[in-house]
């Protein structure tokens, strides 16, 4: 799958499943938020979300190439992605996280590597 096709059948996949649930909000199966069904339709919109941060952060490289191509960029990637997870789970607000990850990394690449 190319870059493109993955990331407009996540984007796709993510939408389905979080718009499902309010056309099926009578359903016992999604009202139910203890349910399998409900917690597989979490995940997976959780692992699209990842799939898509993956390929957006690392332009969809191997682990072979990543490794041999290993830089300072990336550990400040690996840095920030990890924060974000931590300050997520913390705090429950993924948008501040983001956001502040988001403006450290520009920061960063502004300063670290001048155009």
């Amino acid at each position: 799958m190319s870059f493109w096709a993955l990331l407009i059948f996540s984007a796709l996949s993510i939408f389905a499943f979080r718009i499902l649930p309010f056309f099926f909000a009578k359903s016992a199966y999604l009202s139910n938020q203890d349910g399998v069904f409900y917690r597989f339709l979490t995940y997976s919109t959780q692992a699209m979300l990842g799939a898509i941060v993956y390929a957006t952060a690392f332009f969809s490289k191997d682990i072979v190439s990543f490794v041999s191509d290993f830089a300072l960029v990336d550990v400040v990637k690996l840095a920030l992605l990890i924060f974000v997870f931590i300050a997520t789970m913390v705090t429950n607000r993924l948008l501040s996280a983001f956001l502040l990850s988001l403006v450290i990394f520009v920061g960063f690449v502004l300063w670290y590597m001048p155009i």
